[in-house]
């Protein structure tokens, strides 16, 4: 999925670049963009320090979360909850390309001649550690047939992770306030 968010992103970007080239179109998006950053700006400027701090936050999550998932998605890849580590960095790049171009969603993002050289075990699988030992503090899991970092068992790039704490914290702070 990360590939296919790279790939969008991409084109977005291309897309872009070709209506700025063109004189006919590049005032009115120039104009927008400005409208846009303008809006942003002012509506952060208004923004409490407190939820400057959430959206700050969220921003990080999302950036460090997709980057960790881009590159999970080259060194890791599943088979239902078995996580498979390829022979080195550039048979996961061609992998993860050849799941998106492919879209085989039978065999993830693998041919058929690599699923079955992996079900006569010819290929390296990733051992995940037990999570009652120190090495299996952080683990590379399968979710949705995609590779995901955990700590402790808990995926910590997950949105909804984090949204529940901050209206955890929130009740805190407002009970917090109020007896006091």
């Amino acid at each position: 999925m990360s590939i296919g968010v790279l790939v969008g992103l991409g084109s977005t970007i291309l897309l872009i670049g070709t209506l700025l080239i063109f004189g006919a179109t590049r005032e009115p998006l120039l104009k927008f963009f400005d409208w846009i950053f303008v809006t942003t700006t002012q509506f952060i400027s208004l923004m409490p320090k407190a939820l400057k701090m959430v959206l700050f936050l969220f921003f990080l999550i999302f950036i460090v979360g997709s980057a960790v998932n881009l590159f999970l998605g080259f060194l890791f890849f599943c088979d239902g909850t078995t996580v498979y580590q390829p022979d080195n960095l550039f048979t996961g790049i061609g992998l993860s390309i050849a799941g998106v171009v492919s879209i085989n969603s039978e065999y993830g993002n693998l041919t058929t001649s690599q699923y079955e050289s992996i079900l006569n075990n010819e290929s390296i699988l990733y051992s995940t550690p037990d999570s009652m030992t120190p090495e299996g503090l952080i683990q590379i899991k399968c979710q949705y047939n995609e590779p995901v970092f955990t700590i402790f068992g808990i995926e910590v790039f997950n949105y909804r992770l984090w949204i529940l704490l901050f209206i955890l914290t929130f009740f805190i702070w407002f009970i917090i306030k109020i007896k006091f």
